[in-house]
């Protein structure tokens, strides 16, 4: 699974569509939660925009424009 933040973003009338894509380990995940660390929230990604530093090419964002039905921009946090 890939979690995924979002938004749209209307510029000039564009209407376009910010995705992050983002990987995490469902393994340290699940040890974080059963040992309940403090402040730990398995579902802050659904609720506040993550961002990660570093990480490899498995974190990218994308620009997608709804009327041309086309992704008009890629970045990724580069070689990990």
């Amino acid at each position: 699974m890939i979690p995924t933040n979002y938004s749209s973003i209307t510029n000039d009338r564009t209407a376009v569509i910010f995705l992050y894509y983002f990987g995490f380990d469902r393994e340290m995940e699940d040890d974080l939660a059963k040992r309940k660390a403090p402040g730990f929230d398995p579902d802050k990604w659904k609720k506040k925009p993550y961002v990660i530093y570093d990480g490899g090419d498995c974190f990218f964002r994308v620009l997608y424009d709804v009327k041309r039905k086309r992704f008009i921009w890629y970045d990724s946090n580069g070689w990990g």
